[in-house]
């Protein structure tokens, strides 16, 4: 991979106050050495590129509890952009986020929008020290499809730890229509993971 950044830092005038990114633009490539796995190819195989498509990130922090992001993918195989995505993180108090992503995803090929998608997401501490949970949910607004959700909740004890995990992943088109998992862990301070759990279900195309 190759990467170039340009960032500009700014600092405080409080005492001891450390420098904090504002502004970060990035252009990167990853390349393969090996010629039997390219990194991009067309749909009937007849074009590849040992190149990925260039990645531009564009990431404005106006204050230390805000975040916007701005990326571009450009494919070089076929001269136009493959996908873009804006996104905002906002830090709440007590290390509790909430974040908003729109995805546009485009066909490579021809330059259509294949989906446009956007995402929530979040992290609170209901109880503080106590009960969180994590939460992460994509909706598809082109195809009409909630196609990715995800969802944690965890209780926090001075010596143990539970922890309820489910994901769900749905498709228009196999050969994967759609995924369920379902994970419950507890652990024990000083020694880790003492019960792991884990169910899923998986549907796929006839």
């Amino acid at each position: 991979m190759v990467a170039l950044d340009n960032r500009l830092l700014a600092k405080s005038d409080a005492e001891n106050a450390s420098a904090r990114e504002v502004l970060l633009f990035e252009v990167s490539r990853m390349y393969s050495f090996d010629p039997l796995v390219p990194l991009e190819t067309s749909l009937d195989l007849t074009k590849h590129s040992s190149a990925s498509p260039w990645d531009f990130l564009l990431r404005f922090n106006p204050s230390e509890k805000t975040s916007i992001k701005a990326e571009v993918q450009y494919s070089g195989l076929f001269g136009r952009i493959a996908s873009t995505s804006l996104s905002s993180d906002i830090a709440l108090p007590g290390n509790q986020t909430v974040g908003l992503t729109w995805f546009t995803n485009y066909l490579p090929e021809s330059g259509m929008t294949e989906s446009n998608q956007v995402r929530v997401n979040t992290a609170l501490n209901i109880i503080p020290q106590k009960l969180s949970v994590q939460a992460q949910v994509g909706w598809d607004v082109q195809n009409h499809l909630l196609g990715q959700q995800y969802y944690a909740i965890n209780w926090s004890e001075q010596c143990y730890g539970l922890r309820l995990e489910v994901r769900q992943f749905k498709a228009l088109i196999g050969p994967r229509l759609s995924d369920t998992d379902i994970r419950f862990s507890v652990s024990l301070k000083n020694i880790g993971t003492i019960l792991d759990l884990n169910s899923r279900s998986t549907q796929t195309a006839p």
